[in-house]
């Protein structure tokens, strides 16, 4: 028994420090946190949130590119028949590390959940005790993506990233689903970025650069990123379809530019009438100039 001892005083010694770190978390964070037994602490699904979905998606496959581990993307389509159907995709490089997929993540990875707010939920509200017959009567696929999904929250070692349009916007079994969540919110882009945004453009393509920079800042407030882009890639796009028509250099025009900006605009914005005032005035003038021509 007196052998015994000195073991006893150091597992006693190591549960005590233990329990000092639980009793400080508890008195700091006020929830017991355990993790301090050597425990991995489990991270947080992270849910990019933006009125502009395609700026969401964007940011959060940027995420992605910087973790540089094997990622896995699930989203909601619809079939011809206007069926919703979960698709689920990866690199082809990442088939030989999730080749085991159907019974979780083996290693670190991503899971990437496309538009979360447009998925419906798999189960109906009902008591617990009938969880588990709602979960039975899923379909197979259906059950292996809510498995899935629920492994890798559990997984410290994988990455949940969502997107939606909004937090409140996805149904609650899916954030009760992911949680702990944490919403990471982008808005529109600031003046500032937007003309980041516009030189960015600029420095790819010089045509761009006749067209006063303070005004494409100005015409392009209120707009996603992703449509500033989409609206320059179309004016370059008739710019060069023209030039290879006429077989020679056409630059992108201020008359072009502004007309692409304006399809995105809402009509009843500001912007798409300052835009539309111009294309006209500049239609005009291109009018007046021929007419003396003519004349």
């Amino acid at each position: 028994m007196i052998n015994a001892l000195p073991g006893a005083a150091a597992q006693g010694l190591i549960w005590g420090i233990m329990a000092i770190g639980v009793y400080i978390t508890f008195r700091v964070l006020d929830i017991a946190d355990l993790t301090v037994d050597g425990t991995m602490p489990v991270v947080d699904s992270l849910l990019f949130c933006s009125p502009a979905r395609e700026d969401a998606s964007r940011f959060m496959l940027a995420t992605v590119g910087e973790l540089g581990l094997p990622a896995i993307r699930m989203r909601m389509e619809e079939t011809f028949q206007g069926v919703p159907m979960l698709c689920v995709s990866a690199q082809a490089t990442d088939a030989e590390k999730l080749a085991s997929l159907r019974h979780g993540f083996a290693g670190p990875g991503i899971l990437v959940l496309e538009d979360l707010d447009l998925w419906g939920a798999p189960v109906i509200d009902a008591a617990d005790d009938m969880a588990g017959f709602f979960m039975a009567a899923m379909s197979r696929g259906a059950r292996e993506a809510v498995n899935l999904i629920r492994q890798a929250v559990e997984n410290p070692d994988v990455y949940v990233l969502a997107s939606a349009s909004s937090l409140e916007a996805i149904d609650p079994f899916f954030t009760e689903l992911l949680f702990p969540l944490t919403c990471v919110d982008i808005d529109y882009p600031t003046a500032e970025e937007r003309a980041d945004i516009w030189m960015d453009i600029a420095r790819d393509h010089p045509s761009i650069r006749s067209v006063s920079r303070d005004e494409l800042v100005r015409l392009s407030a209120n707009l996603p990123r992703y449509d500033i882009y989409m609206a320059a890639r179309e004016a370059i796009e008739e710019a060069y379809k023209q030039g290879l028509v006429e077989r020679r250099y056409i630059p992108v025009s201020r008359e072009n530019l502004f007309d692409k900006l304006a399809a995105y605009q809402p009509l009843d914005s500001a912007e798409y009438a300052e835009l539309e005032r111009l294309v006209v005035s500049d239609f005009s003038a291109s009018l007046g100039d021929l007419n003396d021509l003519v004349g």
